[in-house]
């Protein structure tokens, strides 16, 4: 069970530490001053980074920009599906080598970066005709996984980059990513809980005896 959270660089905060955490915790305060983006980090925190978790985050935020493309001049458009990663960083203006840091000491030497860095070549993408000078690296216990991502130089990466891990497959941006890749923890936001969503979810919760009735 996690017991203490730091967070670094993530969103609203620049370097935050909570401890004494619980099987239930209960957080109040007034808007914007940082509930929903520290629910984030744990869940990015208890699923080690994982791509997956990270595109779920970002559609729930609406950080989903869509933009036209062109295969051939005379082919009509068609949309691609692009996530703007420069609000996940402290002042939402990442630097070179910002990175982003979730890290507990009570319970895990555990520690989880997400790190906008240069590409030393950068690299010409064919259906875009356009070049992506930086990448963003998820990183699980410095070394043990990680994850290498290209950025635009704008901020945005293609979803289909982010949402499986490997990029083997591509990911439409009609939905949100699908339950089933999310199986080890939940974020559940109630602004966009429906049904369908619930019932996805619901053979995973588990009532105790005193919420059963």
């Amino acid at each position: 069970m996690l017991r203490d959270l730091t967070i670094q660089n993530y969103r609203c905060f620049n370097n935050f530490h909570i401890d004494g955490l619980a099987r239930v915790n209960l957080l109040v305060g007034m808007n914007n001053c940082g509930k929903t983006t520290l629910l984030e980090a744990v869940y990015l925190f208890v699923n080690q980074g994982n791509p997956q978790r990270l595109a779920y985050l970002l559609h729930n935020r609406g950080e989903l920009v869509e933009r036209s493309s062109f295969s051939l001049p005379s082919d009509p458009p068609h949309p691609q599906f692009y996530y703007q990663i420069s609000h996940l960083f402290y002042g939402h203006a990442p630097s070179l080598n910002s990175t982003i840091s979730f890290s507990s000491t009570q319970d895990h030497n555990l520690q989880v970066e997400i790190i906008r860095q240069k590409l030393e070549t950068p690299q010409l993408r064919s259906q875009t005709q356009i070049i992506t000078p930086f990448e963003l690296v998820i990183r699980l216990n410095s070394q043990e996984e990680t994850y290498y991502v290209p950025v635009y130089s704008d901020d945005l990466i293609e979803a289909r980059w982010l949402t499986f891990p490997g990029f083997t497959n591509q990911y439409s941006g009609s939905s949100k990513p699908e339950h089933k890749f999310l199986n080890k923890s939940w974020f559940v936001p109630s602004n966009n809980l429906s049904n369908l969503d619930i019932s996805a979810i619901w053979n995973d919760i588990t009532l105790t005896p005193s919420n059963s009735d």
